[in-house]
């Protein structure tokens, strides 16, 4: 699967199959007389439905939409606002260490 929005792209495997003869470019579909076609034609409708759900919620929550943002969020691997205590801990220690020598002093 390939999205492309302002000319960005992003790509992901599906984890379907068929045979070469049996895909139609031109339509971007497959071939529903061979076997498999109607079923795979019925996933990919499915799929971009639900893309285009996730566009949507994303333009309505006035979020920043990408291709990448997009698919992240499709395949489940969209970055959390939540941080566990040790990455809170980790993350002002890093800060911290930074300023050595500029806000703090050294031990």
């Amino acid at each position: 699967m390939r999205l492309t929005i302002n000319g960005e792209r992003a790509d992901a495997s599906i984890k379907r199959f068929i045979e070469p003869h049996a895909w139609n470019s031109a339509k971007g579909k497959a071939n529903e007389k061979c076997r498999g076609g109607k079923d795979l034609n019925l996933y990919l409708d499915a799929i971009s439905a639900n893309i285009l759900q996730i566009q949507r919620d994303l333009e309505l929550d006035k979020k920043e939409v990408s291709a990448q943002i997009i698919l992240n969020r499709y395949l489940g691997k969209e970055q959390s606002d939540r941080h566990t205590l040790m990455e809170v801990f980790h993350a002002h220690n890093k800060k911290c260490r930074a300023l050595i020598g500029i806000n703090f002093a050294p031990d």
